[in-house]
């Protein structure tokens, strides 16, 4: 009682739970953890169809789209530009 549950290719589904500035609405956002072995910290996938997290995440993003984005949060989170 208490464990939860895995499938036997070592993934736990899940729902996200954090807020990611410039993707919309991220919170609850249908998520697989896969173990990544003792000690270490699992790979997140998002699995929520047609997300622009999901896509991002599969495909990457250019350089030019992560200075977009870490300029988008430093404004949302510290007022900075």
């Amino acid at each position: 009682m208490g464990r939860r549950r895995k499938n036997q290719s070592g993934t736990l589904f899940g729902w996200m739970q954090t807020n990611v500035p410039t993707y919309g609405e991220t919170l609850s956002l249908q998520s697989i953890a896969i173990e990544q072995g003792l000690g270490l910290i699992p790979e997140i996938k998002i699995i929520e169809e047609n997300h622009p997290l999901k896509i991002d995440q599969e495909n990457g993003i250019t350089l030019e789209k992560a200075i977009s984005i870490v300029d988008e949060i430093m404004k949302i989170e510290h007022g900075k530009s």
